[in-house]
């Protein structure tokens, strides 16, 4: 999928040593994951490589890889959490950029509307999800720049860094001219 000088392509097996690198990075890891997380080789192909129910993807821009990107249907658990009923098309994404250099830049938003197309074009009536913690102002700008809107909060749903954080379920479900 491309959207002028963006990318995203799935994740590969030569990817395995870009994650670790980011995901050692302490900028990166202040926003995904958590800092007290310590990322290996083995930790990267569980977590990355070894899931079927997620899609993964990397974002290039200039073919540059800066991103990472995930897609997923929610759980039933999930969709009730969210709002959502059990028979609804309800997709979860989540992404980070890793190359700190490019952050505010409006790749996140580029991605973010990539990922969206290929939801869509799986599942026309998805709604699509995402749930940043409140504190991260920037990634809510981002989506809301998206065309997501905030559906509700959820008390202390994401640990990281030790404690338990709470997070705004964010949707859209607007479709994106391919």
């Amino acid at each position: 999928m491309h959207v002028k000088n963006q990318i995203i392509r799935p994740l590969k097996k030569e990817d395995q040593a870009l994650l670790l690198k980011w995901l050692t990075t302490e900028e990166v890891l202040k926003y995904y994951e958590g800092r007290d997380r310590q990322f290996t080789a083995t930790l990267i192909e569980e977590k990355f490589y070894n899931d079927a129910e997620k899609d993964c993807w990397i974002g290039e821009t200039d073919g540059v890889p800066i991103a990472y990107l995930q897609s997923y249907q929610l759980t039933v658990e999930d969709k009730r959490t969210f709002g959502y009923s059990a028979c609804q098309s309800v997709y979860g994404m989540d992404l980070f950029i890793g190359e700190v250099t490019y952050w505010n830049k409006g790749f996140g938003s580029a991605f973010i509307t990539l990922l969206i197309q290929l939801i869509q074009e799986k599942d026309e009536t998805a709604i699509v999800t995402v749930d940043p913690r409140v504190e991260n102002i920037r990634a809510i700008a981002c989506y809301k720049k998206c065309d997501f809107s905030i559906v509700k909060k959820v008390e202390k749903r994401e640990w990281h860094e030790g404690s338990y954080h709470d997070v705004y379920i964010m949707a859209t479900n607007k479709l994106i001219d391919y």
